[in-house]
């Protein structure tokens, strides 16, 4: 994102990668790490399609942008700063993502900055601090999005990554001295493509579903006389999985028990659409070699 205003496109891919990242930031040092980021995550990952915002002027068609961006998107990044978590567009942002990519991974990365620091509805993503071992954690994520053919080893990926952390890590530290005062009024009208109220009422709206789903989750959970762990989830995944072919899945089987654990685990907190429930099976039967036909039977055996 801009410092306090709308955005366009800086690279989206035509043709099809299955890794395809989203990238959000509000404010100078924001904008900094995320263009650090998309130029390492392309070193490691040449095919990646990522979408980075940058400044554009008044009058470019931000609406029809953002949602080209976030069309498709599998993982988004939101770079927090102190500056930004006050943020309206940032905010605005993360609403749009959470619309966009139901199943798929939001994960906010912070700058200077605890998981105490986050409040709703930021505090509801799987955050990491800027800092090599987190980074890793994610570059491990972001690789599993990969075909087969593509992914890479994991001991390859990381001496991969050590040989490019340095320079990395030294235009990290170059970013702490960007003045970053990030504020909302100081884009002018010109570059607004929504109205003041309009702007306000629908973060407000964004904001507020947020919480509302998240408070009708905790009272389901608080009804419910039993709720099922992750661990619970997995044991029986990891059971019916061993009563199925998975053919060529084979060799894929932990991370397949891995997003099947994931997927049922967001459906228990709020149930998924049908329609949302096979576009992720899908996914991971593309990703990993399976049958979308055995996925189906997994999920099936795992209701029952």
């Amino acid at each position: 994102m801009v410092a306090a205003g709308p955005s366009t496109i800086s690279n989206i891919g035509l043709d099809f990668s299955p890794v395809r990242i989203f990238l959000s930031w509000s404010g100078l040092r924001s904008k900094e790490l995320a263009r650090i980021f998309k130029t390492y995550i392309n070193d490691l990952f040449p095919k990646a399609n990522i979408y980075l915002s940058l400044d554009i002027a008044g009058g470019n068609r931000w609406r029809e942008n953002l949602e080209k961006g976030l069309e498709d998107r599998n993982f988004s990044i939101i770079f927090l700063t102190e500056a930004n978590l006050n943020s309206k567009w940032l905010y605005f942002e993360a609403g749009a993502l959470s619309k966009a990519m139901v199943n798929d991974r939001i994960q906010p990365f912070l700058y200077n900055l605890s998981l105490s620091n986050l409040s709703e509805p930021l505090s509801s993503y799987q955050a990491r601090e800027i800092n090599k071992e987190e980074i890793l954690k994610t570059i491990y994520d972001i690789n599993n999005l990969q075909e087969n053919s593509d992914r890479i080893e994991k001991a390859t990926l990381e001496r991969n990554f050590n040989r490019l952390w340095n320079e990395m890590n030294s235009e990290l530290k170059e970013i702490e001295k960007i003045d970053d005062t990030v504020s909302d009024t100081q884009i002018s009208d010109a570059n607004l493509l929504m109205d003041q109220s309009t702007q306000t009422s629908e973060i407000l709206q964004i904001v507020r579903q947020l919480q509302q789903n998240k408070q009708s989750v905790m009272k389901t959970r608080s009804e419910e006389t039993t709720y099922i762990s992750s661990n619970e989830i997995k044991d029986k995944v990891s059971a019916i999985i061993d009563t199925v072919d998975l053919d060529k899945g084979k060799k894929n089987k932990d991370i397949i028990i891995y997003e099947l654990v994931e997927l049922l685990k967001n459906d228990s907190e709020a149930s998924i659409s049908t329609k949302s429930m096979r576009k992720s099976l899908t996914n991971i039967a593309t990703r990993y070699a399976v049958k979308l036909v055995v996925l189906n039977e997994i999920i099936d055996k795992f209701k029952s």
